[in-house]
């Protein structure tokens, strides 16, 4: 006896079968960024520039305030302008832990999906008027040279900020010449 599958529209459309018993089907692979900021409207951007200074700059701090969502980091860009920025000496720094103490400015992340009313729940500083200060323990996660202008993570939702926890990336360096860029792609995710 064979056993069909059909569709529930009731048209009669049924499941095709190969040579070798395999059924025929169409499948799409979407990031996962893509598909909570298309359903959910959660996926942000949020960036800092700042003029270099002959020291640690920490130019953007993310901390995760939601009570019901966890953080997640898809892409970091960190970039250096002019040649004097990228230097033997000069490195970048992602932390996580510590919380904000001071400086910077209130920044407004993003939305990605445009025309979204929906805001990021957290606190986001940029470095625009001044430099961030943190307190407490961080922990270093990433430090590379910043001899490349262009540096990208693509963390695709491995690195997760729980409620509370803090990312914060700096430009450590030994001139004053060239500007220091960092920009952190994110959306939440519920807490399972």
């Amino acid at each position: 006896m064979a056993l069909t599958i059909k569709d529930n529209t009731g048209k009669g459309y049924g499941l095709r079968v190969d040579d070798k018993n395999r059924l025929s089907a169409k499948s799409m692979s979407l990031s996962q960024q893509y598909v909570i900021s298309n359903e959910e409207e959660r996926a942000f951007q949020v960036s800092s520039e700042k003029a270099i200074a002959a020291s640690e700059i920490k130019l953007l701090l993310l901390k995760n305030t939601s009570d019901s969502r966890e953080l997640v980091i898809s892409y970091i860009r960190l970039e250096t302008i002019g040649a004097a920025a990228a230097n033997a000496n000069a490195y970048w720094t992602i932390y996580t832990g510590g919380d904000y103490s001071s400086g910077g400015t209130a920044t407004t992340p993003t939305n990605m999906n445009v025309g979204s009313a929906i805001t990021a729940e957290g606190t986001f500083y940029d470095a625009t008027a001044s430099t961030i200060t943190t307190s407490g323990t961080q922990n270093v996660i990433d430090k590379t040279w910043a001899t490349n202008t262009n540096i990208t993570y693509n963390k695709e939702g491995a690195l997760i900020l729980p409620k509370n926890s803090c990312l914060t990336i700096s430009w450590t360096g030994s001139t004053a010449a060239g500007t220091a860029r960092a920009r952190v792609s994110f959306y939440y995710n519920d807490e399972s």
